[in-house]
């Protein structure tokens, strides 16, 4: 039997450059047809052999020629939580880092007191015959007002030259690009233009997700990168570690637990390590508690409760299986209590997390994939509900 253990950092995204006739008004981008999910959040089909050159990858060169991933930094944090690794399993890894998901977002905050920041988040993972790695990085970029306009038209080209549904759609595999392949010239056109917002000038924040060996054990990190392109490491939001691991025995569906030390609840903070510590606790049959853990899973998912520098990562990345364990373990009546405290379903989206293996306890993904499977956790969803809703009323 395996059980459930976690860990830290993580993500982040990128930017724009005006091309004639291309500025894109927030009455222009209304007119057309609302922003959907999977128009805001752009998740890329699986890679397989014959299409992985069609991908961005982290060695790709840049319009200024570096990589849009440094080899330097990669070995940096695979070698700080693992130091022991060899090189060769290192270079595999980073040579098949691949670029799966983008987001932009016109009003990011790592904190609720922080003013708004533009940003294009992206998200990678290493794909190796077709299968993705359980592991994965964060890249965020910070365009400029000016920036952020076209990169957000970059996105609507990519909506309009993939005739996706005006209809909405659950968060996915992006419909127009599952439906007309990578070789589309739209599809091509987006990702050109994304890999030119993505050179390592650009890039202000970096996270890993590092699975060790024997298979069981993740680890989380975060840096800030500067002006000058120098890395600084940041401290895990909650707990003030400078990264976070854990060690996962579970087995999925199961039960939670890892026999590593994970950060200590503080109080007023919503914090499951508790529930993933050890789901086999004796306390965490009173029901006081196991409510108040289940309604802590709904505040982490819900990003006007929480923003990233206010969950450690290991509980946001296990909130999506934990809130199924606690909430089969409780009533409906019990579950109703703290219906309140779940992110608000409005403006008409399809909220539908069609991910297929929710409650397996050894899944901490956020977006990206588990294997060849779909991963999702519902609070991408509700982040790219706001970012849609936001870009829908011209607040950018």
């Amino acid at each position: 039997m395996r059980t459930f253990s976690l860990s830290l950092p993580f993500f982040a995204a990128l930017v724009a450059l005006l091309t004639t006739g291309l500025s894109l008004t927030a009455s222009d981008s209304c007119a057309d047809s609302r922003w959907d999910l999977n128009d805001v959040t752009v998740i890329m089909p699986l890679p397989k052999a014959a299409t992985l050159p069609l991908y961005l990858r982290a060695p790709s060169s840049s319009e200024n020629g570096s990589s849009l991933i440094p080899h330097s930094v990669f070995t940096q944090a695979v070698r700080l939580i693992a130091p022991a690794v060899k090189q060769t399993r290192i270079n595999e890894h980073y040579d098949s880092l691949t670029a799966l998901a983008f987001r932009i977002d016109p009003c990011f905050k790592n904190l609720p007191a922080e003013p708004c920041k533009k940003e294009l988040r992206v998200v990678w993972q290493p794909v190796l015959n077709g299968v993705a790695l359980d592991a994965a990085a964060h890249t965020f970029y910070e365009p400029t007002d000016s920036e952020f306009r076209v990169l957000t038209a970059e996105f609507r080209e990519l909506k309009d030259g993939t005739t996706a549904s005006d209809h909405p759609m659950p968060l996915q595999i992006h419909p127009g690009i599952a439906k007309l392949g990578l070789q589309n010239p739209a599809v091509q056109n987006f990702l050109r233009k994304m890999k030119s917002r993505m050179s390592f000038p650009r890039l202000r924040k970096i996270t890993f997700l590092v699975l060790n060996a024997p298979g069981n054990n993740w680890s989380f990190l975060s840096y800030r990168v500067s002006e000058d392109g120098e890395l600084h490491q940041n401290s895990i939001a909650i707990t003030g570690q400078s990264f976070e691991s854990f060690q996962n025995q579970a087995g999925p569906r199961e039960y939670l637990s890892t026999d590593v030390a994970v950060g200590e609840s503080k109080p007023g903070t919503d914090q499951i390590l508790s529930l993933i510590r050890n789901s086999r606790n004796p306390d965490l049959k009173e029901r006081p508690k196991l409510i108040q853990i289940y309604q802590s899973t709904l505040r982490l998912q819900n990003p006007a409760t929480h923003q990233p520098g206010t969950m450690d990562c290991l509980s946001c990345h296990g909130s999506q299986s934990a809130r199924f364990w606690a909430g089969n373990q409780m009533s409906a009546a019990e579950r109703q209590q703290v219906a309140s405290d779940a992110y608000p379903k409005t403006g008409g989206f399809d909220w539908r997390n069609i991910s297929p293996d929710q409650q397996n306890t050894i899944v901490f993904r956020m977006v990206g994939y588990f294997g060849k499977t779909l991963a999702l956790n519902s609070r991408v969803i509700f982040e790219s509900a706001e970012v849609a809703k936001r870009l829908n009323g011209g607040s950018f």
